[in-house]
């Protein structure tokens, strides 16, 4: 499976919470949604549960209280499939899937 790795940096939706997001890549629109669920299951497998990249960013925004942080999430709007990862769970990721 290939990925597209993005770094995230002020201009992302989710920076202050995600330092990467992951894309799988593939020519068919059908397989490239598949891997997205396959990396999303070993995502919630591997690090528990995680939520949608908005709902991150509204908990860390109002609730930063430690016991709504998350290491991963995913963002699907408008087509995008998407996996943000903090520096921990990418590293992990990459170690799995590169």
């Amino acid at each position: 499976m290939e990925f597209k790795v993005q770094k995230l940096d002020r201009r992302h939706t989710g920076h202050e919470i995600f330092t990467h997001y992951v894309t799988p890549k593939n020519y068919y629109l059908l397989l490239e949604k598949i891997n997205f669920l396959e990396v999303r299951k070993w995502c919630w497998d591997t690090f528990g549960p995680g939520v949608e990249r908005d709902w991150a960013n509204e908990f860390y925004g109002r609730l930063h209280d430690g016991t709504h942080d998350y290491m991963w999430a995913w963002h699907t709007e408008q087509g995008s499939k998407r996996i943000y990862l903090t520096e921990k769970a990418y590293a992990i990721f990459i170690l799995t899937w590169l």
